[in-house]
Order: C-alpha cells, then sequence, then structure tokens
C-alpha cells in the first residue's frame, strides 16, 4: 500500500469533528484511484473508507458490501477485506454473515503484528454472534466465552480494549438456556479493576437477574 496514503488514512482516524471526518474521507475517496495498488487493495480501501464515514446512509452501506466483498472475490485470503467486513456485518446485526467470515480466521495474525486488541475483538464479535444465532448455549460457546473473558481480565494496561458487545450479548440473551456461567463471569469481568469505570449499575444490575 502507498506509504503516504497509508498516513492520510490514518489521519482520518485521528479526526474528531464528524463534518471534518466525512470531508476528508469524501476527498481521499475522490483522489484514490490515481494511486497504483492492486485492485483487492483499491476495494478494500474503498470499502473501509466507506465504513469509516459516521454518518449513515443506504449509499454508505451499499459501497461498503460492494467493495469489500469485491476485494475477497479478487483475493479470497485478504485478511483485512474480511475483517473489515464482519465489522460492518456486526453493526448490521447480521450475525450470520459474521460468523461465516470469522469462523476459519487466524486471529494470531493481529497480535503477531501488535494488534491484540484487534484480535481480541474480533473474537468477541464471532462469539457473540454465535450467541445472538443459537437456541442455548452448548459446552464450547460457554467455554469460548469464558475464556475471552479470562484473556480481558489480564488484558495488559497498555492494550486498550473494552468488552461492550460481549456485555451487551449477554444482557440482550440472559434468558437463554445454559448462560448462567457467562452471566455470573461477565458480571464479575465488569465489576474488575479494569473495566469498573466502563460500565455503570445499570448494566451490571441486568446480569445479577
Amino acid at each position: 500500500m502507498n506509504f503516504f496514503l497509508d498516513d492520510i488514512i490514518t489521519n482520518i482516524e485521528l479526526i474528531e469533528n464528524n463534518n471534518l471526518k466525512t470531508k476528508e474521507i469524501e476527498r481521499v475517496l475522490e483522489m484514490i484511484d490515481s494511486y497504483k495498488m492492486d485492485d483487492y487493495q483499491l476495494y478494500y480501501l474503498k470499502g473501509y473508507l466507506w465504513n469509516l464515514l459516521p454518518f449513515d446512509s443506504d449509499k454508505r452501506e451499499q459501497e461498503v458490501e460492494y467493495n469489500l466483498k469485491k476485494s475477497i472475490t479478487l483475493k479470497d485470503d485478504y485478511i483485512y477485506s474480511k475483517t473489515e467486513l464482519s465489522f460492518f456485518y456486526f453493526d448490521q446485526k447480521k450475525y450470520s454473515n459474521v460468523i461465516k467470515l470469522l469462523n476459519n480466521i487466524e486471529f494470531s495474525f493481529f497480535e503477531e503484528r501488535g494488534q491484540l486488541w484487534k484480535s481480541l475483538k474480533l473474537q468477541e464479535l464471532l462469539a457473540v454472534s454465535k450467541l445472538y444465532t443459537t437456541k442455548f448455549v452448548d459446552s464450547d460457546l460457554s467455554n469460548e466465552f469464558l475464556s475471552l473473558i479470562s484473556v480481558y481480565l489480564h488484558l495488559p494496561e497498555e492494550e486498550v480494549a473494552v468488552p461492550r458487545e460481549l456485555v451487551n450479548s449477554v444482557i440482550e440473551n440472559i434468558d437463554k438456556k445454559n448462560i448462567y456461567n457467562i452471566a455470573k463471569n461477565t458480571y464479575s469481568l465488569i465489576k474488575s479493576l479494569s473495566f469498573k469505570d466502563y460500565f455503570d449499575k445499570t448494566i451490571s444490575s441486568k446480569l445479577k437477574k
């Protein structure tokens, strides 16, 4: 990937004002075709930029999905396109699509590149998507959640990753059969020193039901 373009995208991520971020994304999208790169990377970057747009629209949704799926068609093992599309589908609550994309992903790919937070978040999205799509919690899914919770509890201070999706999914599926052990450990997680400031009493009370 062009390093100059990489810097531009990094700078976009740091823009806090949504209107300014939108204008900068639109500017980069207009010029991105002039940069030399493989087609699968070009489609990935287009999909990634559209996904960065802070304002939702039908156009945004169409462009994100089209470009990322096109990138995967051109290079079916391109992990960045698959993971970015999984984030998009999760936001769309298309949990079965998330599972299909992430089931065979080697999350260690990101850990080896100093992105433990991203590996954790993707594992979280996969486990949560399974929870939303199942009628009851089996032992495999329970172990998946408990393993994730354990990793979050022992996360180094320099790694920033808050398990909001995990916590919300447990609350929203609290009545599912065999979820008790997950709920109990999730409660311990949000009461821990590392995460107690991220979740208020309203959240914790829902896990105590």
